[in-house]
């Protein structure tokens, strides 16, 4: 305990705080650290957000550049408290430390939190561009106004070979996709015998955006596809664009 308070530089009293912050060779220790990782220093910067005396003492705060984590250090009195994010399990987490040490083991520990969070791709990010990107940008009106009317038998025999020729195009185009392919179109056939039109329609472009994601269809191809339906479907449905 002696040797905390030894590293810990006093700076005034203010409205019966203590007002304490980290030394030099404390910020040494971190940067130290962060030389032991593939991670760059330059994009690390060292802030003093000022007198927090709701947490009584100066806050110190390791930020990185571009994103909302930080590694904050307060010393309210004989002890740090610590607050970081990213965390283990959640976003930010703060705990308490009684010698400097330990803070350095933490601040070793919010390291690996960072450059697994950093090095992750948004995936969530990418699927809202691919499902961007995969959009096919047609429409179909029927030949009769009658969205609700379901089709003929011979209108069903006539969707059925249209899909599948897209699904022959597709086995040619995409690799290790077979199941997923099948088990879709599949279902836009089986659909296509009981749902109404109108219904079917919106099943059968959310289907064809669903194929473009996870086979990584290019525009030719899509544009191919797109093509081939609207040559099967003939009498049946109108694509327009």
């Amino acid at each position: 305990m002696f040797w905390s308070l030894c590293i810990i530089k006093i700076l005034k009293y203010s409205d019966g705080v203590i007002n304490v912050y980290l030394m030099k060779g404390q910020k040494n220790d971190l940067l130290m650290e962060i030389k032991r990782t593939e991670l760059d220093p330059l994009n690390f910067e060292w802030k003093r957000l000022g007198d927090n005396k709701k947490n009584r003492g100066i806050l110190d705060s390791f930020t990185y550049k571009g994103t909302d984590y930080f590694f904050a250090v307060n010393i309210p009195s004989e002890h740090f408290v610590i607050a970081y994010s990213p965390g283990h399990t959640i976003l930010q987490e703060r705990v308490a430390r009684y010698d400097w040490e330990s803070v350095v083991y933490t601040f070793r520990d919010w390291l690996s939190y960072l450059s697994r969070e950093i090095s992750q791709p948004d995936l969530w990010e990418e699927l809202e561009g691919l499902k961007e990107n995969a959009s096919f940008e047609y429409e179909f009106e029927y030949e009769t106004e009658n969205g609700m009317q379901q089709f003929t038998y011979q209108q069903v025999v006539q969707i059925e070979k249209g899909i599948n020729e897209i699904r022959e195009y597709l086995l040619e185009q995409v690799d290790g996709k077979t199941d997923e392919i099948n088990h879709k179109l599949d279902y836009l056939i089986d659909a296509s015998k009981r749902m109404g039109r109108t219904d079917w329609k919106n099943v059968f472009f959310g289907a064809l955006v669903n194929l473009a994601i996870n086979t990584g269809l290019d525009e030719m191809q899509r544009q191919a596809v797109v093509a081939l339906f609207q040559s099967a479907v003939t009498g049946i449905l109108k694509l327009v664009n």
